[in-house]
């Protein structure tokens, strides 16, 4: 049975924002990490920003820089001053962004006005646009979170690769010290399928995951530990799915990173490794399904 998708549904997770001081350097490193070749390159004067995109499946991974001077370049330079870069926000994607304003305004999610993007790719001379609102942080645990609406004539397609390289984004990690919190907002709030909800005595961690479009939200929260409410959450890690485990950590080992021995997963059918270094300071694992 099929359903039509309401408009008033976040459909996906539309891309992920890694920040990062030297851009070339992290293009090259994610280039290696991911076994695939950026989808799109952009620079963008007025912003004093650059950024590459890699279409991943259905999410983007895209790598944010400064690029001379700039509004949103100087934040990201006392962002990236602070805290060094990394993963810093996330965009949902959805098909009709007035119908997602109204919704997400009556569940008091104070989103920002509708504004207009649009981008170049520096290579090929295409351009593409979407509509995109933001939801304001105070109610959003602290973690950066947009959505998009894509203009359907000017898409990025994922290419096909090879089983050793990543296929999809398999999860994204959110520690969060309230996960009451947590679950009102990804579930009732966003509207995102909470899938498993479990603690793990022995983890001394109560797991949340909820699924939106293909990917999933792993929500993780310390057992015992107070907190105050105005402690935010912070965006932690990914995790990048791989046909084959195998030669994926043979590919990413020989490029110089620095990995652990292949392991099993924590799901059951799953097995994982760590890469420990060049991430854009973004813990990451491979995982494979069986």
């Amino acid at each position: 049975m099929f359903y039509a998708i309401s408009g008033r549904m976040l459909t996906g997770l539309d891309h992920i924002v890694l920040i990062c001081n030297d851009l070339d350097v992290a293009t090259s490193n994610y280039k290696m990490l991911l076994g695939r070749e950026p989808d799109w390159t952009a620079v963008t004067p007025d912003d004093g920003t650059a950024s590459v995109w890699f279409q991943i499946g259905e999410t983007g991974l895209e790598l944010l820089g400064p690029e001379g001077d700039g509004p949103v370049g100087d934040k990201l330079k006392k962002m990236i001053a602070a805290g060094g870069g990394g993963l810093v926000s996330l965009a949902f994607s959805c098909v009709q962004i007035d119908e997602m304003h109204t919704c997400f305004s009556k569940r008091g999610l104070v989103p920002s006005d509708i504004s207009h993007g649009q981008s170049t790719d520096s290579a090929t001379g295409k351009t593409r646009s979407w509509k995109r609102l933001r939801l304001d942080t105070s109610q959003t645990g602290g973690v950066r979170q947009f959505v998009i609406q894509n203009e359907k004539s000017t898409p990025i397609k994922s290419k096909h690769y090879g089983d050793d390289s990543v296929q999809s984004l398999d999860h994204v990690v959110i520690n969060s010290l309230h996960p009451e919190r947590a679950a009102a907002l990804y579930g009732a709030r966003l509207g995102c399928d909470l899938r498993l909800d479990t603690e793990r005595v022995d983890l001394a961690s109560r797991f949340l995951f909820f699924r939106v479009g293909t990917s999933t939200i792993e929500i993780v929260s310390r057992l015992g530990v107070s907190a105050s409410t105005q402690m935010n959450d912070s965006l932690w890690g990914l995790s990048w799915y791989v046909k084959n485990l195998d030669m994926a950590h043979k590919r990413v080992k020989k490029a110089g990173f620095n990995v652990t021995d292949i392991r099993p997963g924590r799901k059951k059918g799953t097995q994982v490794f760590t890469v420990l270094d060049r991430t854009c300071n973004t813990p990451t694992l491979f995982i494979e399904r069986s």
